[in-house]
């Protein structure tokens, strides 16, 4: 399975205490009962997991909000179109 860090974290390798998994780049891993637990914990995140929740949270916005959220544009009241 792919796995790669949450944001701002880095997760020992299970027999290589001296490497971690970033997260900036996703690895490759067996399913131990180590690599699951970091994963029930949130330390790891399942790479496609990841993307397909990523997706799933920008097609649940209404109108253009998906397009401004992608590119990090968050809506306000004075942004919205027809109010003062």
């Amino acid at each position: 399975m792919n796995v790669i860090a949450a944001p701002g974290l880095q997760v020992p390798m299970e027999d290589q205490p001296r490497r971690y998994i970033s997260d900036s780049e996703s690895v490759t891993v067996e399913p131990t009962a180590y690599y699951l637990r970091q994963l029930a914990d949130g330390d790891l995140l399942e790479e496609d997991q990841a993307d397909s929740q990523d997706l799933a949270a920008l097609d649940h916005l209404p109108d253009d909000s998906a397009e401004l959220a992608a590119v990090g544009v968050k809506k306000t009241a004075s942004s919205k179109k027809g109010t003062a």
